[in-house]
């Protein structure tokens, strides 16, 4: 079982006004808000808890906290000098409070169906429901306040999918399909109605381990499509499309996490706005930035360990490997060094340099890096059974048979373990 949390802020800011892909006049702007100085900026604190069992299920929590503010500065450089077309003050209108909350189950196939290791992609398909326990402002009851609401005032379901796996030792990828669904309407003074429309989310892109169990990166970029849901003005009007609302979004994100001691993780994030398409005239977010703590603790199961002793394959020096994952990465003819790892684990960070610097200076020798962070009872009997941590060093011949494994603070000696070049292979060994 592993226990995790993290803690997110971000910042965004919508200052401009499209219609379809155009962008609107900043003075065509103050016709729609009565202020081209009108800015939304938001502010938001996302807490997450979450829990994934051995057995691949798991469940995470988000509390996301919003600050909103629509902005229409009272200065001498105002086009309409700090009033609106009616000669009344232009204010700053905010709301904060906790947004909507959302619960999340997640399934990972590969630990379900046994199926993965290798160049197997893992898999994991996520439901949910998102509570209405944000405060949504409905038109009519403050209309320069509008723009500003944490919530969104009805509950939706959510599902995805959430695929990921390695190309490379260091390159890998992912690849996110996400859906939102409204369950029920926003309702208002005089028969007001508000439907929203679904939403579906794609996200792709490369992930590098630029230090591995130190730093990573990665690419992406976002396809959001939104419906522009429904509208009725009052009880006896038509209810039709609503029309400004919903279109299409294209952004790019750039992510960067840092492994620190005490299994926290820091994570740095920018999105990059790359096109639009938007149904009437939107207001629509600029650049944004968001930066975030997180933290995973593995609990061992005794339950489960018990449990699953007769499915642990028994390793042997002299030996083939059992495991499928371990057989795929051992390249024919030559020294395969495999390094067990976690993002949680400090000694295997001091071992990695090491063990990179001794492959790297050696044409006979290959290093294959395993990343153990999310394994529970399950993967660990499969792969490292009778192990009681990492890190965890095999050095495996030429002809594919375990030569050493050293589990602990003896893998700082594991050069003692790899056979010395052959007289073939001496001229391409590096000096």
């Amino acid at each position: 079982m592993r226990l995790s949390g993290g803690l997110l802020y971000g910042y965004s800011a919508w200052t401009d006004f499209y219609e379809g892909t155009k962008k609107i006049a900043t003075d065509t702007k103050g016709a729609y808000v009565g202020s081209p100085d009108w800015q939304l900026r938001m502010h938001l604190v996302s807490l997450q808890a979450g829990v994934d069992l051995s057995q691949g299920l798991g469940l995470q929590l988000t509390a996301p906290f919003v600050r909103a503010e629509s902005t229409r500065p009272l200065s001498a450089d105002s086009v309409q000098s700090g009033v609106d077309a009616d000669g009344n003050p232009l204010t700053e209108t905010a709301d904060q409070g906790v947004g909507d909350v959302e619960a999340r189950l997640r399934f990972n196939l590969g630990t379900l169906t046994g199926l993965r290791g290798g160049m197997i992609p893992r898999v994991v398909v996520h439901a949910g429901a998102v509570a209405p326990t944000g405060n949504f402002i409905i038109k009519g009851q403050s209309d320069t306040s509008r723009y500003v609401s944490v919530g969104r005032g009805v509950w939706w379901v959510l599902g995805g999918v959430d695929v990921s796996g390695q190309i490379l030792d260091r390159l890998g990828y992912m690849a996110q399909v996400a859906a939102r669904v409204p369950v029920g309407t926003v309702n208002g003074a005089e028969g007001y109605l508000f439907r929203w429309g679904p939403e579906v989310r794609v996200n792709a892109g490369p992930t590098v381990a630029i230090l591995p169990g130190l730093l990573a990166a990665a690419l992406g970029v976002e396809l959001l499509w939104r419906d522009p849901g429904e509208e009725r003005i009052f009880a006896e009007s038509d209810l039709g499309p609503f029309p400004n609302g919903g279109g299409t979004f294209v952004t790019g994100t750039a992510t960067v996490q840092v492994q620190l001691p005490a299994n926290l993780s820091l994570i740095a994030s920018a999105r990059l706005p790359l096109a639009y398409d938007v149904n009437g005239i939107q207001p629509v977010v600029g650049p944004g930035i968001f930066a975030g703590l997180s933290w995973n603790w593995a609990v061992s199961d005794p339950a489960s360990a018990k449990s699953t002793p007769a499915r642990r394959p028994a390793w042997q020096v002299g030996e083939p490997p059992k495991s499928q994952l371990i057989k795929s990465l051992l390249v024919p003819g030559k020294i395969t060094i495999v390094d067990y790892w976690a993002t949680w684990c400090g000694p295997c960070k001091k071992l990695a340099p090491q063990v990179e610097a001794f492959a790297a200076g050696r044409k006979d020798v290959v290093l294959r890096k395993v990343d153990a962070t999310n394994w529970g009872v399950v993967e660990m009997g499969e792969h490292l059974p009778a192990v009681a941590g990492l890190p965890v060093l095999d050095v495996y011949g030429r002809d594919g048979k375990l030569i050493s494994r050293r589990v602990g603070p003896p893998c700082f000696s594991f050069a003692d373990d790899v056979p010395t070049a052959l007289p073939s292979e001496a001229t391409a060994v590096k000096r």
